[in-house]
């Protein structure tokens, strides 16, 4: 979590990728803080780890509009419809060849 804006981040990451801060001091390879170090410190702030953790929780921030989300979700529901329509239409023209053949093996006896 980055101590500046408070976005969550990737836990070897680098920089903040909202505003960019750096995690790490020059010359160094361990973080200024850890996400646990900061998760540990609300918990002890707030006085309960159910507290820090919806706190930490509420702080992430979508890619995604609403709007967005609800488009997604519409041409997932469309594709799976789709995929449904396409299975049924290869199941019947299954059924068909098996007709098909059945009837000329009836013919051949």
């Amino acid at each position: 979590m980055c101590p500046a804006c408070e976005t969550i981040n990737e836990l070897n990451a680098k920089f903040c990728q909202e505003c960019g801060y750096k995690f790490f001091k020059e010359g160094s390879e361990k973080p200024k803080e850890s996400a646990l170090q900061i998760v540990q410190e609300k918990k002890e702030e707030k006085g309960g780890e159910k507290k820090a953790k919806e706190e930490v929780k509420g702080k992430k921030k979508s890619f995604f509009s609403q709007a967005q989300i609800e488009s997604i979700r519409k041409s997932e529901e469309e594709f799976r419809r789709r995929q449904i329509s396409t299975f049924i239409y290869i199941l019947k023209k299954i059924e068909i060849k098996k007709k098909k053949k059945q009837k000329s093996l009836k013919h051949l006896r």
